[in-house]
Protein backbone atom coordinates (compact mmCIF):
# COMPACT_ATOMS: atom_id res chain seq x y z
CA UNK A 1 0.00 0.00 0.00
CA UNK A 2 1.19 3.53 -0.64
CA UNK A 3 0.99 6.75 1.66
CA UNK A 4 -1.98 7.78 0.31
CA UNK A 5 -4.09 4.89 1.17
CA UNK A 6 -2.64 4.87 4.77
CA UNK A 7 -3.74 8.54 5.00
CA UNK A 8 -7.32 7.77 3.71
CA UNK A 9 -7.87 5.39 6.35
CA UNK A 10 -10.90 6.98 8.30
CA UNK A 11 -10.13 5.03 11.72
CA UNK A 12 -8.29 2.56 13.51
CA UNK A 13 -9.69 -1.40 14.00
CA UNK A 14 -10.53 -1.14 17.36
CA UNK A 15 -13.04 -2.83 19.64
CA UNK A 16 -13.98 -2.25 23.77
CA UNK A 17 -14.74 -4.85 25.79
CA UNK A 18 -16.67 -4.62 29.19
CA UNK A 19 -18.26 -6.64 31.17
CA UNK A 20 -18.62 -9.42 28.20
CA UNK A 21 -20.16 -7.18 25.48
CA UNK A 22 -17.86 -5.61 22.86
CA UNK A 23 -18.83 -2.11 21.07
CA UNK A 24 -17.20 -1.80 17.75
CA UNK A 25 -17.74 1.55 17.59
CA UNK A 26 -15.58 3.54 19.38
CA UNK A 27 -12.65 4.24 17.10
CA UNK A 28 -13.51 7.67 16.47
CA UNK A 29 -13.52 8.63 19.57
CA UNK A 30 -10.18 7.32 20.55
CA UNK A 31 -7.24 6.79 18.64
CA UNK A 32 -7.05 10.09 16.13
CA UNK A 33 -6.94 8.94 12.47
CA UNK A 34 -2.88 9.37 12.45
CA UNK A 35 -3.00 5.96 14.16
CA UNK A 36 -4.90 4.19 11.99
CA UNK A 37 -2.45 1.21 11.81
CA UNK A 38 -3.23 0.53 15.55
CA UNK A 39 -5.50 -2.68 15.81
CA UNK A 40 -6.82 -4.72 18.99
CA UNK A 41 -9.27 -5.15 21.80
CA UNK A 42 -9.47 -3.01 24.77
CA UNK A 43 -10.83 -3.86 27.86
CA UNK A 44 -12.19 -1.23 30.13
CA UNK A 45 -13.45 -1.09 33.12
CA UNK A 46 -17.45 -0.77 33.43
CA UNK A 47 -17.68 2.71 34.84
CA UNK A 48 -16.22 4.01 31.17
CA UNK A 49 -19.61 2.54 29.49
CA UNK A 50 -23.43 3.57 29.87
CA UNK A 51 -24.22 -0.12 28.96
CA UNK A 52 -28.20 1.31 28.43
CA UNK A 53 -27.09 4.10 25.41
CA UNK A 54 -24.10 2.12 24.80
CA UNK A 55 -21.52 4.86 24.43
CA UNK A 56 -18.87 6.38 26.38
CA UNK A 57 -20.21 8.85 29.36
CA UNK A 58 -18.09 11.70 28.93
CA UNK A 59 -15.45 13.52 26.90
CA UNK A 60 -13.41 13.10 30.09
CA UNK A 61 -13.33 8.56 30.04
CA UNK A 62 -12.65 8.94 26.20
CA UNK A 63 -10.24 11.33 27.09
CA UNK A 64 -8.29 8.99 29.58
CA UNK A 65 -8.23 6.11 26.91
CA UNK A 66 -6.97 8.68 24.18
CA UNK A 67 -4.42 9.49 27.09
CA UNK A 68 -3.50 5.36 27.95
CA UNK A 69 -3.51 4.43 23.97
CA UNK A 70 -1.00 7.02 23.12
CA UNK A 71 0.95 6.11 26.00
CA UNK A 72 0.97 2.47 24.79
CA UNK A 73 1.52 3.43 21.31
CA UNK A 74 4.81 5.18 22.30
CA UNK A 75 6.05 2.07 24.61
CA UNK A 76 5.47 -0.59 21.45
CA UNK A 77 7.25 1.34 19.13
CA UNK A 78 9.90 1.83 21.70
CA UNK A 79 10.36 -1.74 22.21
CA UNK A 80 9.98 -2.79 18.67
CA UNK A 81 12.52 -0.10 18.01
CA UNK A 82 15.48 -1.27 20.56
CA UNK A 83 14.52 -4.97 20.05
CA UNK A 84 14.38 -4.96 16.22
CA UNK A 85 15.71 -2.09 14.82
CA UNK A 86 15.01 -3.61 11.27
CA UNK A 87 11.29 -4.84 12.45
CA UNK A 88 10.72 -0.67 13.11
CA UNK A 89 12.52 0.45 10.05
CA UNK A 90 9.72 -1.55 8.39
CA UNK A 91 7.23 -0.14 10.37
CA UNK A 92 8.13 3.25 9.32
CA UNK A 93 8.38 3.11 5.72
CA UNK A 94 5.20 2.08 5.43
CA UNK A 95 3.48 4.00 8.55
CA UNK A 96 6.22 6.67 9.39
CA UNK A 97 4.23 9.41 7.32
CA UNK A 98 1.21 9.10 9.56
CA UNK A 99 2.82 9.17 12.75
CA UNK A 100 4.75 12.64 11.05
CA UNK A 101 1.25 13.84 10.14
CA UNK A 102 0.32 13.62 13.73
CA UNK A 103 3.02 14.92 15.81
CA UNK A 104 2.89 18.10 13.27
CA UNK A 105 -0.89 18.23 13.84
CA UNK A 106 -0.33 18.47 17.84
CA UNK A 107 3.14 19.49 18.65
CA UNK A 108 2.83 18.17 22.25
CA UNK A 109 3.33 14.82 21.13
CA UNK A 110 6.92 15.68 19.59
CA UNK A 111 8.56 14.78 23.56
CA UNK A 112 7.01 10.95 23.40
CA UNK A 113 7.65 10.44 19.51
CA UNK A 114 11.11 12.48 19.01
CA UNK A 115 13.21 9.13 19.53
CA UNK A 116 11.24 7.11 17.19
CA UNK A 117 11.61 9.49 14.10
CA UNK A 118 13.43 7.91 11.85
CA UNK A 119 15.27 9.43 8.91
CA UNK A 120 17.86 8.43 5.61
CA UNK A 121 21.09 9.38 5.61
CA UNK A 122 24.43 9.44 3.28
CA UNK A 123 25.72 6.79 5.94
CA UNK A 124 22.16 4.79 5.70
CA UNK A 125 20.23 4.94 2.74
CA UNK A 126 18.78 2.06 3.04
CA UNK A 127 17.48 1.72 7.30
CA UNK A 128 16.62 4.78 8.45
CA UNK A 129 18.02 6.05 11.72
CA UNK A 130 16.95 8.22 14.97
CA UNK A 131 18.71 11.42 15.61
CA UNK A 132 20.59 9.53 18.68
CA UNK A 133 21.70 7.28 15.91
CA UNK A 134 23.58 10.21 14.30
CA UNK A 135 24.51 11.99 17.43
CA UNK A 136 26.44 9.06 18.08
CA UNK A 137 28.60 9.16 15.01
CA UNK A 138 29.06 12.77 15.11
CA UNK A 139 32.88 13.96 14.70
CA UNK A 140 34.48 14.88 17.60
CA UNK A 141 34.50 19.20 17.06
CA UNK A 142 31.62 18.64 14.79
CA UNK A 143 28.22 21.01 17.09
CA UNK A 144 25.48 20.91 14.05
CA UNK A 145 23.67 18.04 12.21
CA UNK A 146 23.77 18.16 8.41
CA UNK A 147 21.34 17.93 6.32
CA UNK A 148 20.24 17.95 2.20
CA UNK A 149 16.90 18.66 0.73
CA UNK A 150 16.48 16.08 -1.71
CA UNK A 151 13.99 13.96 -3.75
CA UNK A 152 16.44 10.99 -4.17
CA UNK A 153 18.50 8.84 -1.91
CA UNK A 154 21.00 7.80 -4.60
CA UNK A 155 23.33 9.81 -7.13
CA UNK A 156 24.02 12.69 -5.43
CA UNK A 157 26.90 14.12 -6.59
CA UNK A 158 27.30 17.51 -7.77
CA UNK A 159 26.33 18.96 -4.26
CA UNK A 160 30.07 21.21 -3.44
CA UNK A 161 28.63 21.05 0.31
CA UNK A 162 28.01 17.37 0.07
CA UNK A 163 31.47 16.56 -1.52
CA UNK A 164 33.20 18.78 0.68
CA UNK A 165 31.29 16.66 3.82
CA UNK A 166 31.97 13.20 2.34
CA UNK A 167 35.47 13.95 2.11
CA UNK A 168 35.41 14.51 5.87
CA UNK A 169 33.13 11.50 6.48
CA UNK A 170 30.69 13.42 8.16
CA UNK A 171 27.11 11.96 7.97
CA UNK A 172 24.58 14.35 6.57
CA UNK A 173 20.92 13.41 6.61
CA UNK A 174 18.69 13.04 3.49
CA UNK A 175 15.13 15.18 4.01
CA UNK A 176 13.01 13.66 1.16
CA UNK A 177 10.10 15.80 1.89
CA UNK A 178 8.90 18.62 3.59
CA UNK A 179 7.70 17.32 6.75
CA UNK A 180 11.06 15.73 7.22
CA UNK A 181 12.48 19.49 7.97
CA UNK A 182 9.71 21.00 9.48
CA UNK A 183 10.54 17.97 12.29
CA UNK A 184 14.31 18.22 12.16
CA UNK A 185 14.12 21.65 13.13
CA UNK A 186 11.33 20.78 15.97
CA UNK A 187 13.55 17.87 17.29
CA UNK A 188 17.10 19.34 16.90
CA UNK A 189 17.88 23.30 16.76
CA UNK A 190 21.50 22.80 15.85
CA UNK A 191 21.72 22.39 12.13
CA UNK A 192 22.99 23.14 8.83
CA UNK A 193 21.48 23.06 5.34
CA UNK A 194 24.31 21.67 3.13
CA UNK A 195 22.85 23.77 0.06
CA UNK A 196 24.21 27.01 2.02
CA UNK A 197 26.98 28.40 0.77
CA UNK A 198 28.35 29.40 4.28
CA UNK A 199 29.26 26.12 5.53
CA UNK A 200 30.45 25.73 8.67
CA UNK A 201 32.05 22.73 9.34
CA UNK A 202 34.02 21.98 12.57
CA UNK A 203 34.86 25.02 15.29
Amino acid sequence: KNKKNFVEMKTPDIILHSRGKFFPDFSNFLIPPWLSFFRGVIELDEVFIDFEKGILPSTLSSDKIKFHLVGQTVNLLSFISQKSPRTYAYFWKNFGYLIKMGVLQKENYLKDFAHLMRFYSTHSRVFPISIADYVTRMKKDQQNIFFLKTKKKINLEGNMGLEKLKKEKVEVILITDNMDEILLRLIEKEQQNVNRKKLKFLN
